[in-house]
């Protein structure tokens, strides 16, 4: 046989001209000379036909290669990584130890081992192959990303950075790199990061741009950076590439020889529907979606029944459904699936409290006791620290209750510290000094009759745990009203101002006075179209974003017919509540100084709108509320303009989403256990009486 031939098919292969090469190769074995046998073109189109995906037909080609004496380690090390990808795991167990006799040396070798024990969850396995391939070829890219690939799985997150960050050092245009260090910050959640992480996955789609996983890492970025719709986008993308049957196949790593399969590990295609229906999911959970979060999580349950985030996911979807038998079975689903899991831990915790059976509690007892694990992240053991004090404090045992919420709450204020997610205290008591100047009632006098008179909104307002779901659920039960829950509507029409007034880069507070009645009227559009969307068939919406209490001015400018509900309560049960209740994203409910700090803010800001009134609102006592439960509910619908329903009275009952902590209270009857709780917790509360006291607090309700 002419040597020139198989140099060329070689040249057409490195040149990426694959149709071409694949005739020569096909070529070169159908001669006779050749007997179907010449070991090069054998590897080589089996190399090609593996890049393509079409990896049956690689197999074929390799087992053929291995048959051609004398025995070459890469032959069975490249027959061992594809029947691996074939999912016929002891056989290519069985070649991939013959290629090792051959050579132990060979990188390729330990590379598909790496693969072969991921596979299996043998990730420290992983991860010794992927450093003995690293050892033998320091260069080697793909082994790399695999590396990154056992350190994620093992939760060493900033180690598996450091590996992608290494293999893209070495290949700085290997999509499936950029696109898995993407999806690690987003893993991370660091908001300093995200940035960097959403560049990442967008320049790994401008290269790979069918890879299913590409639009699943930019999906993880964009939900962690709160654009959960476009996240949703990311993820359907990724179903509609994966089911299509075109997405192809991608391989990182690359040789100059056509004759090695160098593969780093990419999802199975399974794995990665799984992943888009989970990623697509928690968007729609974010969203509010609930409709169309349930199946997708259902989707990918059914992929992989053992998946213990999406169960943990399902568990809290049915939780804010009210459905807390199913949220109990799908939580110990994820514990079944990985034992010890926190997130499943702490829901079990919440919904069942002093209920929770006494096998289960030990499971969360010894794994609190064991926070100081190095390798569960700060954020998960807070939630173990949250969960026993859930348990305890219904068992009466405060004083333990309280030690495990000083642990939780120093904890999570840590992680929320990583996260980037810190509280300016100072700026947002200059925030309420803008306000304050900005809503004067000349100003507002100026713009009477600006805005849109719709009377659909219902805005409830005052701090968290002040009594606000409760409210809402109560005027949601009536057949006229639809609870829309906390919405961040009102604050995004008032960061929005200076664009619409076509100065971006003025202050919130300057771009006031530059509205006039028409784009007045455009803001307040845009708030209601959103009530047109989520609410289409309601008379009355409520909107129960308590740090609404900063915009009563902006309200009374833009939504003039509007009603407000001012909720109190005694602002050491406030306290008490918040300091139990571990906000994800709330950055100043962990520290006394700050709940002291944005308590006073508060009441400065209730105390300068009772003076000018800017529009008409109800004060309603949480305490007086739920010892008389009927007539300060009538009095609340007739200041809403709305008449008496009985079913108000049954709000417990009302088959209604609830996204709020106080998801199981509302699923209760009215009851005054929680009034003067914190009278159990009065030691542990002494810190915070003294800052209140320093900024002329008085704790009781302001009415």
């Amino acid at each position: 046989m002419n040597p020139r031939l198989i140099e060329s098919a070689y040249a057409l292969h490195t040149k990426g001209r694959l149709d071409e090469a694949e005739s020569a190769y096909r070529m070169i074995l159908a001669e006779p000379a050749a007997a179907g046998d010449h070991p090069y073109a054998l590897e080589g189109l089996g190399v090609l036909l593996f890049s393509q995906g079409r990896v049956d037909e690689a197999a074929e080609y390799f087992a053929r290669r291995t048959q051609v004496p004398p025995p070459q380690a890469l032959a069975h090390a490249n027959l061992g990584e594809a029947l691996r990808a074939l999912g016929r795991r002891d056989q290519a167990a069985v070649e991939l130890k013959r290629a090792l006799e051959l050579d132990p040396m060979l990188p390729q070798t330990w590379n598909s081992l790496a693969l072969l024990a991921q596979d299996q969850g043998r990730y420290q396995d992983a991860e010794s192959h992927s450093r003995a391939a690293l050892s033998h070829n320091p260069r080697f890219a793909a082994a790399y990303i695999n590396l990154a690939n056992a350190l994620r799985s093992q939760e060493r997150r900033a180690e598996a950075v450091g590996a992608l960050r290494s293999a893209l050092k070495l290949e700085p245009t290997n999509g499936l790199a950029m696109c898995n260090l993407g999806q690690i910050l987003a893993d991370v959640g660091d908001m300093a990061y995200m940035a960097e992480a959403e560049a990442l996955c967008r320049r790994a789609l401008a290269i790979m741009p069918r890879l299913p996983q590409a639009h699943i890492s930019l999906g993880s970025v964009l939900r962690v950076r709160s654009r959960h719709s476009e996240a949703a986008a990311c993820f359907s993308r990724a179903l509609e590439l994966s089911t299509s049957g075109s997405a192809g196949a991608s391989f990182a790593g690359k040789d100059s020889s056509p004759a090695v399969v160098t593969r780093a590990v990419e999802p199975s295609s399974s794995d990665t529907l799984a992943d888009a229906y989970h990623g697509l999911g928690l968007a729609q959970l974010e969203i509010g979606r609930l409709d169309l979060a349930r199946p997708a999580f259902e989707q990918a349950l059914a992929l992989d029944p053992g998946r213990a985030i999406t169960w943990a996911a399902l568990s809290r979807l049915q939780a804010e459904q009210g459905e807390f038998e199913l949220s109990n079975e799908s939580a110990r689903r994820a514990l079944q699936a990985r034992p010890n899991m926190p997130e499943a831990l702490w829901r079990l915790a919440l919904n069942l409290k002093g209920r929770l059976p006494d096998h289960e509690y030990e499971v969360l007892r010894s794994n609190a006791l064991a926070t100081d694990s190095p390798g569960l992240p700060v954020g998960h053991r807070a939630f173990l620290e949250f969960g026993m004090a859930a348990v305890l404090d219904a068992r009466g045992e405060y004083a333990l209750a309280a030690e495990h919420l000083e642990r939780a709450n120093r904890m999570q204020g840590q992680s929320k510290a990583e996260l980037g997610l810190t509280y300016d205290a100072p700026q947002h008591g200059r925030f309420i000094t803008q306000v304050e100047a900005a809503f004067t009632p000349e100003f507002l006098e100026a713009r009477r009759g600006w805005g849109d008179p719709d009377p659909r909104p219902i805005f409830v307002v005052g701090l968290p745990r002040s009594g606000t779901t409760l409210t809402e659920q109560i005027m949601a039960s009536h057949p006229r009203v639809f609870g829309a829950g906390e919405l961040d509507l009102a604050h995004r029409v008032f960061f929005g101002i200076p664009e619409l007034v076509g100065e971006p880069e003025t202050d919130h507070f300057q771009a006031l006075l530059k509205l006039t009645p028409e784009t007045a009227r455009i803001a307040a559009k845009n708030y209601l179209s959103r009530l047109d969307q989520i609410a289409p068939r309601a008379d009355r919406v409520v909107d129960k974003m308590p740090d609404n209490f900063r915009l009563l001015g902006l309200i009374a400018l833009l939504w003039p017919q509007a009603k407000v509900v001012v909720c109190h309560r005694d602002l050491r049960d406030i306290a008490l509540s918040c300091w139990q209740t571990g906000f994800e994203r709330n950055p100043w409910t962990n520290s006394w100084e700050h709940i002291a700090g944005r308590f006073a803010d508060y009441r400065r800001m209730t105390t300068y709108w009772r003076k000018i009134r800017p529009i008409d609102y109800l004060d309603l006592s949480y305490e007086s509320l739920v010892a008389d439960i009927e007539p300060q509910s009538r009095r609340l619908l007739d200041f809403v303009g709305l008449d008496w329903d009985p079913a108000c009275l049954d709000f417990h009952q009302t088959k209604r989403v609830v996204r709020t902590a106080s998801l199981v209270q509302v699923r209760e009857q009215v009851h005054t256990r929680s009034v003067g709780r914190w009278k159990r917790y009065e030691r542990a509360l002494e810190p915070l009486m003294v800052l209140l006291d320093q900024h002329g607090i008085k704790p009781e309700p302001e009415l």
